[in-house]
């Protein structure tokens, strides 16, 4: 459905300085939504200000603005602004086009000018940040000005005064709606330790260039807001995690129990020095366990080609660390309470304070990003980039009944398969033949894994699994069972399999459960399971045998096999 613009107009003031900033980038605020099939609610009054200071920041600021990157900004933070998703499968074509340009961008970003994408790091994220509360207000403006940065690729030497900008826009904001505290200053955020006092919003702009846009700037920062009572206001406030639980010493294969210690060494050297919330947070989730087969692959791939594994172990730990951080999200979006037995970080904490732990994580691999080799680099951000679509694919499917196999393989390709021979290759130092051998391998053992994963969510019990299963009927997420079963179904019962889709009611998962069997398949999903083994097994079988092919060839069987 289209998004009118006319209650943007009205907006949340109608000074003509406001009215100039948000009316003449209407249009691509509209377009860049609807080619999404985004529906914002526009009666809603900050809607039109994320995307508006994106296009002019970028324009006005930036040297090179991106129309692709500007595009995906817009969608960025308005969807941010109103806690909403877009859901249209047949968009998919169309945003896996716009992040593999956004992907361009910044690799030439970070990759051309390395010192520009580190200033800016240093700016968005300070050395102590989520240590202390921080206003909705100021999240919001900063993570318009990161996005108009990246979007435009403004100069370095701007980035400090629109970051300056945007916290004492957001003070100003903060206090125009009477939800200013006393210890609200940029001081406590540490924000911008560098100077003291800090500048007011005048002297702010003051320190940017001149542009047409600065009396915008500061009309915007310096209006009365008013909200219905639907708004939702969120501080950023840092949680204490519980304490780490006992973790479980697991017996597995001599390989893994070789490698056990190291890799969690490994994984801890990443998150050392953060800030403490976040480093307990941190240490819960290793306690939590985990089967660390990722790590465990990239260690294998090593031994494979001849290469010591030890050397690969931070790129493995990396690795398992992007994971978990997908994990962490995973959980938010199926309000998930339990994992591997504990409670979700989210619940045992608050939503805002799992999606900054995530953060948190990705941003302490970037910043040590000299501990891995450029070629690792590369891997891993890519893995990374297909991550992000595979899980906004997922989303984009959410209650789609009318999803197909072919894009249930879509997303699991790029959710899971691609982490799988990243894993493989990233430990790798062989022969460009070799190197598709483990590609291929890590493909399909990846989409191996995750078949068994969605049947387990069926099919098991929630002591050996360690969450509760049917997960992903309560979170409507079409998987692979569930699309053999519609497909098999009557059309009263696939109306009724639609009626389960998102109750939290036990028997809604016990009869799918009955008429999964009833319908053999959970059986045919293990014979797709099992194909995918073969072919992981396939890729690697003319290789010659040594210790690290032997257990590249047991994790492939075990991922088949597994009960959890």
């Amino acid at each position: 459905m289209p998004v009118s613009p006319e209650p943007v107009s009205r907006g949340v003031t109608s000074t003509p300085e406001l009215r100039g900033l948000i009316d003449p980038e209407l249009p691509r605020i509209t377009a860049s939504l609807k080619r999404w099939q985004i529906d914002i609610p526009t009666d809603l009054p900050r809607f039109g200000w994320g995307g508006a200071l994106v296009i002019r920041l970028a324009r006005e600021y930036g040297r090179a603005p991106s129309r692709s990157a500007i595009r995906i900004g817009i969608a960025a933070v308005e969807l941010w602004n109103q806690r909403v998703h877009p859901g249209a499968p047949h968009q998919e074509e169309l945003f896996q086009a716009d992040v593999r340009a956004f992907r361009q961008l910044w690799d030439a970003f970070s990759g051309r000018e390395s010192p520009r994408a580190q200033a800016l790091h240093e700016v968005l994220f300070p050395k102590n940040w989520g240590s202390n509360p921080i206003p909705e207000m100021i999240l919001f403006l900063r993570g318009i000005v990161a996005t108009a940065i990246v979007a435009g690729e403004i100069p370095s030497d701007l980035h400090r005064p629109l970051f300056r900008w945007a916290t004492a826009g957001g003070l100003r904001l903060e206090a125009s709606i009477g939800r200013l505290e006393a210890t609200d200053t940029p001081a406590a955020w540490a924000l911008d330790a560098t100077l003291e006092p800090f500048p007011s919003l005048e002297q702010c702009l003051s320190a940017l260039p001149a542009a047409r846009i600065a009396e915008q700037l500061s009309e915007l920062a310096a209006s009365p807001l008013t909200f219905d009572d639907q708004r939702i206001f969120r501080r950023w406030e840092p949680k204490r995690t519980p304490p780490p639980a006992l973790r479980e010493v697991r017996r597995g294969t001599d390989f893994e129990n070789l490698w056990f210690e190291p890799i969690e060494q490994a994984m801890a050297a990443w998150t050392a020095g953060g800030p403490a919330p976040f480093l307990r947070a941190t240490q819960y989730l290793q306690h939590q366990g985990g089967k660390r087969v990722r790590p465990l692959l990239v260690l294998a791939a090593a031994a494979a080609t001849g290469v010591p594994p030890e050397g690969a172990l931070p790129a493995a730990a990396a690795l398992e660390w992007i994971h978990q951080a997908s994990l962490l999200l995973d959980d938010i979006v199926d309000e998930a309470k339990i994992r591997r037995g504990h409670p979700t970080l989210h619940h045992a904490t608050s939503q805002a304070f799992a999606a900054g732990t995530a953060l948190f994580v990705l941003e302490r691999i970037f910043l040590q990003r000299d501990r891995l080799s450029t070629g690792e680099r590369k891997r891993l951000s890519d893995a990374a980039l297909a991550l992000a679509e595979g899980q906004r694919s997922e989303l984009a499917h959410t209650g789609d009944h009318q999803m197909s196999v072919a894009q249930y393989y879509r997303v699991i390709e790029a959710k899971t398969a691609r982490l799988f021979s990243c894993a493989a290759l990233l430990g790798a130092d062989a022969s460009p033949a070799a190197h598709r051998d483990l590609a291929k391998f890590g493909r399909e053992a990846g989409l191996s894994f995750q078949v068994v994963d969605d049947i387990l969510d069926y099919s098991g019990d929630e002591r050996t699994l360690g969450k509760r299963p049917g997960t992903d009927l309560r979170a409507r997420k079409i998987t692979l069972p569930l699309l053999l079963l519609r497909d098999r179904m009557t059309v009263p019962e696939r109306e009724q399999l639609a009626d389960w889709l998102g109750s939290d009611d036990p028997r809604a998962l016990e009869q799918v459960r009955l008429q999964l069997a009833r319908y053999a398949v959970i059986d045919d999903c293990l014979s797709r399971a099992r194909t995918h083994q073969q072919r992981a097994l396939d890729a690697i079988s003319r290789w010659p045998e040594n210790p690290g092919v032997h257990v590249l060839r047991q994790l492939a069987v075990r991922f088949v096999e597994r009960r959890q």
